[in-house]
């Protein structure tokens, strides 16, 4: 009896027609013998595993590089040594020790600097090159000025040396020019102090004022009286303590012009002692 319904019957013949949405689907058939197996079908909406965290005190697992992601650096120490070389210290003590003016000292610790940048390659290679140039420009200056000083006291020792010549020829002027100079360098100058050996001792600067050959007026300034002849009331004094009255005598060194030989006659009791003293006082 045939089917009047006009249902469509299941089965290979009705492959083509439409299926039933609520019918289980059929398994495909199993693949030949020998077949490669096909790929699994990829899963979508799978969340990714989070990698458990490392136990306290564990290691972490490093992981795996991704694609695209900026690679981690660790974070640099501030107590971390410089990588780099540094500055040579003998260098920088070349430059201090030049601009200290010590000469001789930047020169060699500048030499010293040059060939240890060299050879360690640390900086510092214009510091040891400065020391060389300071060192070696207050040398230079050091000896023109020792030079210049030896020089100066040759110089004066020379000029020192000429006004003694001219002061024992009899120029009191030089002698006094003499006593003056050498006064101001403490000393005192026995051929000035003496006039050229004409006047006694401590007579050095005034020498002008004196004669050149004792006993004559020749180079005394009007008035004055330097030597026996010149005074007639110092000429009595000066017997009297030649003839051993010694108030005379006191009143002889009293009276007379510093630096005569009146006041020496007197001063020395009539030659009788060495110093200036009373003579009144002394048992002669």
């Amino acid at each position: 009896m045939s089917d009047t319904s006009g249902t469509p019957q299941p089965g290979p013949d009705n492959a083509g027609g439409p299926t039933d949405p609520y019918a289980v689907p059929t398994p495909p058939p199993a693949p030949p013998a020998g077949a490669p197996e096909p790929p699994a079908a990829p899963t979508y909406g799978t969340a990714p595993t989070t990698p458990e965290a490392p136990a306290y005190g564990a290691p972490a697992a490093p992981a795996a590089p991704g694609y695209g992601s900026a690679p981690a650096y660790a974070a640099a120490s501030p107590y971390a040594a410089p990588t780099g070389p540094g500055t040579d210290g003998v260098s920088i003590a070349a430059l201090v020790t030049g601009i200290l003016g010590l000469a001789i000292v930047p020169l060699i610790l500048g030499i010293l600097g040059l060939n240890r940048t060299k050879k360690n390659g640390t900086s510092g290679r214009g510091f040891a090159i400065a020391g060389i140039v300071l060192g070696a420009l207050q040398i230079v200056a050091y000896i023109i000025l020792i030079v210049t000083v030896v020089a100066g006291l040759s110089a004066v020792n020379s000029e020192s040396q000429g006004l003694r010549d001219d002061c024992s020829a009899g120029d009191m002027t030089a002698c006094d020019t003499l006593a003056i100079t050498s006064s101001l360098t403490g000393e005192v100058d026995e051929v000035a102090d003496t006039c050229g050996g004409t006047m006694p001792a401590g007579s050095g600067g005034s020498c002008q004022f004196g004669p050149v050959d004792p006993g004559t007026d020749e180079g005394t300034t009007e008035g004055s009286a330097f030597t026996y002849g010149d005074d007639a009331t110092l000429d009595a004094l000066w017997d009297a303590c030649e003839g051993g009255d010694m108030a005379s005598c006191d009143d002889l060194y009293m009276e007379s012009e510093p630096g005569s030989e009146y006041e020496s006659f007197g001063g020395t009791c009539g030659n009788r002692q060495e110093t200036d003293a009373y003579c009144v006082d002394l048992d002669l």
